[in-house]
Order: structure tokens, then C-alpha cells, then sequence
């Protein structure tokens, strides 16, 4: 049986400004030629499917699009709900999506009623799929195990996630290929360093020596950096993300895997890299001299420009000096001169919409910029230049 599983799509997230949904179109169509072309048996997609409750409907266009290819090939494929996602959504259009062939679940269910299914393939072999979609804190711990000191509340949800996958994985057997879904962090994974805190850190992990030594294999989605977690019982993978999502992730190679499992075999895993997206990369110019010197602009980057004031005299008007002369900048910063410095850097004024100041704003201040503040954010703003204020 062969297997490609990706995660972490995030489709409609809004970033710099300007929409990244041509990259994941493109992602999408590759994956769906590997499918075809490598005779693919059973898709995993392990969540955060979409970046909002509520995603843009372009967003889910291309995400269906992808699904509806895949089903005409006849090709299963499974998808759990991330926290990104809205569970109830999820659940209401599964049962659309079961018409291409695509078992959907954004809550956790029995295991006799939907939590673990199995699944013919064309290979002739059977899947056996358990499936745990994201569990937060306050779905599983009451109010006063939430309000325990801290390690014992983190205790009490390592615990519960233990139970779930012990639950879940009960029937695993010699006789079929036996996976594991789940949207979760497990402790010793590595984040990224875009990745914040309210939504993956040490506080809520469960422990990989509670994963089943019965799964041939075990996907994961939660974490954007694609990695295998060497201390599980059984080969356990994060995919990743298909995309760099955020500057924190520069340089980080993206990849999906191809799983090759036999009932009573170990599976093999290859990571192949992801196709179609674009690079992000930082670069860092003096303020005056030619701005293309030494700016490496193979394959299209998104490109973060510092100007570094260290380096000599900063033209008043270098933002638009930049963008003329380099295609793909998402945001000019200044970097300041003198001692202790090197960390002080900032936008350059002109050079980054309204929105994501206020979200820099909020993020300097301490604070996490949540979806909902972002979009009362916009607004505001929007209600202040309509009525002409200079605020």
C-alpha cells in the first residue's frame, strides 16, 4: 500500500498583507499528479486544513478542488480538523465529502462510530485508520483540573490523550495496515520559530511513548517543521507544511512523505520536497549603495529587505527605491545604527499596510494578535477613512 501524507495547509492565510493561495494551488495540483502518476492508494491530511474557522471561499475552492481530483481517481483519502479548523464545519461538509471518496472527522468520536475506520484500497490490502483530531485543554480537563498547578494539569492532559489513543488504536491487528491520525504536539518535537506559543509549547503535549508499537505508521499535523520523532514506538512523522508561512521558517525545506506499508512488514517512509511554493528570504543592503547587489532572487522569493544603517547613510527614500528595483518584496526594515543595535530593527515607514503594524504592535507588546482582533482592527480602520480621519 502506498501512502502520501501532508498537513498543515492553512489554506486562505493572510499574509503581509497579499493572499498566498496561488502557491498552494500549485502545491495541490503537484500532489494531486503524484497521486496519479505514482499510483498513490490513500491520502492523510493531518490538519489545519484551512487558517480560519471560517475561510475565505477561494480557499476552499482550491482545497475541495484538490479532494474532488483525487476522488475521481478513486483514491481514499482521510482528513482530521486542526485547531485552525472549525470542528462543526468540518463535520457538516464531510458528509459531502464522502462522494469523493474522503472520510473527514473534526471531532473525536468511539471508536465504533466513526473514530476508526477501515478502508479498502486498490492495492487489495485494507487500512485500518484512527483518527484523533485536535483536543484542547478545555475539552478534556474540567474547570478545576484546569485550575491545578501547572505540571499536574499537564499531567492530567498527557493522561487523557493517552486514553484516547489506546481507545482508538484497540484494534489494530496483523492483518491489516494499521495508521494513526493525529493533530497534537508530542513532546520532544521541534518547532518552528514562527510558530507561537498559544498554540503549540511544552504546556499541552502528549508523550510519544503512548503511541501504539501496532501502527505501521503514525501522521502527525500541528508542527510546520517536517521531522520524524525518533523516540516513538512506531515510525511517527510530522509532514510539516508545504509552505515557508512565516520568516521565522526561511531556509526550512518543506516535504510531504510517501509511505510503503505491508500488513505484518515495517513501512518504509521517503520525504519527497514540496513543488509550487516560493521561497522566503531575508536580505540586507546598505541604504545608499545599488540596491540588487548580491540580492539572490532564484526562485521568486517573497523577499524581507533590511537596510542596515551600520553599513552607511539611509536614502529618505528608500522603501520605494527597493521595490522599484527588486520584484517580490513583502517589507523594507530599517536597521539601526550604533551599539547594540543589530536587534533593533523596524519598518520603514510606507513600507507595511495598517494591519500588519498593528499586528507587529501587539506582537512587541507582548500580546498574541488573534483573528478576531485583526478583523475589528480592519474595521476601525476602514471607518476612519471613510470618514476622512487623519488617524
Amino acid at each position: 500500500m502506498r501512502i502520501l501524507h501532508t498537513s498543515d495547509w492553512h489554506a486562505g492565510k493572510a499574509w503581509k498583507g497579499q493572499s498566498r493561495l496561488d502557491e498552494l494551488a500549485a502545491v495541490l495540483d503537484d500532489l494531486a499528479d503524484v497521486v496519479e502518476r505514482e499510483r498513490i492508494d490513500l491520502v492523510l491530511m493531518t490538519g489545519d486544513v484551512f487558517d480560519t474557522p471560517s475561510p475565505p471561499a477561494e480557499a476552499e475552492r482550491i482545497v475541495f478542488g484538490f479532494f474532488r481530483r483525487i476522488g475521481r481517481l478513486e483514491v481514499p483519502s482521510v482528513l482530521i480538523a486542526g485547531n485552525h479548523d472549525s470542528p462543526a464545519r468540518v463535520e457538516a461538509w464531510a458528509q459531502l465529502a464522502e462522494l469523493a471518496r474522503v472520510t473527514a472527522r473534526g471531532v473525536v468520536r468511539h471508536r465504533d462510530q466513526g473514530g476508526c475506520v477501515s478502508i479498502e484500497t486498490a492495492s487489495g490490502e485494507t487500512a485500518l485508520v484512527a483518527m484523533i483530531p485536535f483536543v484542547s485543554a478545555s475539552q478534556v480537563l474540567s474547570a478545576e483540573e484546569l485550575g491545578a498547578a501547572p505540571d499536574a494539569a499537564m499531567s492530567t492532559y498527557a493522561a487523557r490523550m493517552q486514553q484516547y489513543v489506546s481507545h482508538m488504536c484497540a484494534g489494530f491487528g496483523s492483518a491489516t495496515v494499521n495508521l494513526l491520525l493525529a493533530h497534537t504536539h508530542l513532546d520532544g518535537a521541534v518547532v518552528g520559530r514562527s510558530e507561537r506559543r498559544m498554540h503549540v509549547g511544552d504546556d499541552w503535549a502528549a508523550q510519544p511513548q503512548v503511541l501504539p508499537a501496532t501502527a505501521h505508521y503514525v501522521a502527525l499535523g500541528h508542527i510546520h517543521k517536517h521531522q520524524c520523532i525518533e523516540s516513538a514506538p512506531a515510525p511517527t512523522w510530522y509532514a510539516g507544511a508545504p509552505m515557508q508561512l512565516d520568516f521565522g521558517e526561511e531556509g526550512e525545506p518543506k516535504a510531504y512523505n510517501i509511505v510503503e506499508a505491508r500488513p505484518g512488514q515495517p513501512a518504509r517512509v521517503e520525504a519527497r520536497p514540496y513543488v509550487g511554493a516560493r521561497p522566503l528570504r531575508t536580505a540586507v543592503i546598505p541604504g545608499t549603495t545599488p540596491i540588487v547587489a548580491d540580492v539572490d532572487l532564484s526562485g521568486q522569493p517573497h523577499l524581507r529587505v533590511i537596510v542596515d544603517a551600520a553599513l552607511g547613510p539611509v536614502d529618505a527614500d528608500i522603501n520605494r527605491r527597493v521595490r522599484d528595483a527588486l520584484p517580490g518584496v513583502v517589507s523594507v526594515e530599517l536597521r539601526g545604527a550604533g551599539p547594540g543595535s543589530e536587534e533593533s530593527v523596524r519598518p520603514v515607514p510606507g513600507s507595511v499596510a495598517p494591519r500588519e503594524l498593528y499586528r507587529l504592535y501587539v506582537e512587541q507588546s507582548g500580546g498574541t494578535p488573534t483573528d478576531a482582533a485583526l478583523a475589528a482592527f480592519d474595521a476601525l480602520y476602514a471607518d476612519a477613512l471613510r470618514e476622512d480621519d487623519p488617524a
